[in-house]
């Protein structure tokens, strides 16, 4: 009897903390793809073996429990759970849909995160990130889902004809990133360091063009995108992540460096002296 009680009050904490979040995770696809068109939402769709995969369990807590996580993504997605759980029952209509819903979109691991649309257009792949907060997945998912609300990298362009327009219209010259966001070592260090800091944002407005050229293993970039940044890559013949490139308005390479220890005023240092500041 007293484990039954014990067990009983262990769910419904668990039902509690999951409904302080705010985020109302369905578990009927066709419900999800009715709310996606009728709000005008795309649905994450969370991939997991809840009770059981240790990533899984990490992400939950890590970030999807988070109310920051929560207030951000309830304004964005609707929410679905696809659950692969080995101690929780579901009902056989949900084990099934589950199952085929694996299949469809091509699921080998977990957890695995896809951001669709209501055609069932995938817009995003992606997963656990290690040693994310919400706000950093919050940029991750903005970033590659091209919003303009990530934390870290507004001020950064993605499109390489974009970025010498604005070079020739402000005669500065361009600073590449060839970065591996979420799994080259130092290109986060990097990032963290130098590139998401307000210090080097605020200086990089008036003296240079910020461009992301990105390579992520976890993340599926948008077709064109993933094309235009290979070509990027075999232009300026990169070897190895971070590679920072300083380029003028013609696409003309006038420099080349990477990561440096020393912080965001060090970098800028080091940057003035190599476009001749």
């Amino acid at each position: 009897m007293k484990k039954i009680i014990f067990y009983v009050l262990i769910t419904a904490l668990s039902f509690s903390c999951f409904a302080e979040t705010g985020i109302n995770w369905l578990t009927n696809y066709e419900q999800a793809l009715t709310q996606s068109a009728e709000q005008n939402l795309p649905v994450f769709i969370n991939f997991s073996g809840s009770d059981w995969c240790s990533w899984c369990i990490k992400l939950d807590k890590e970030v999807l429990s988070q109310e920051e996580f929560a207030d951000w993504g309830v304004q964005h997605f609707i929410f679905m759970s696809v659950d692969f759980p080995k101690n929780t029952t579901q009902s056989p209509e949900i084990k099934e849909q589950n199952k085929k819903l694996k299949t469809q979109y091509s699921v080998n691991g977990l957890p695995t995160v896809k951001i669709i649309d209501s055609t069932e257009k995938v817009l995003l792949s992606t997963g656990y990130m290690n040693n994310h907060t919400p706000a950093m997945y919050i940029d991750h998912l903005s970033y590659h889902l091209g919003w303009t609300k990530g934390t870290v990298r507004n001020d950064w362009i993605t499109d390489f004809e974009q970025a010498k327009k604005q070079s020739a219209e402000k005669n500065l010259p361009i600073l590449a990133d060839f970065s591996g966001s979420d799994w080259c070592s130092w290109c986060k260090k990097l990032d963290k360091e130098v590139f998401s800091q307000q210090v080097f944002l605020d200086w990089a407005k008036d003296h240079v063009v910020l461009l992301m050229v990105d390579f992520p293993e976890y993340t599926q970039l948008p077709a064109a995108q993933q094309a235009a940044n290979d070509a990027l890559a075999k232009q300026f013949d990169i070897k190895g992540f971070p590679t920072v490139i300083l380029i003028d308005e013609t696409g003309k390479e006038k420099a080349r460096t990477g990561y440096k220890a020393g912080g965001p005023q060090n970098y800028i240092s080091h940057i003035e002296s190599l476009i001749g500041q």
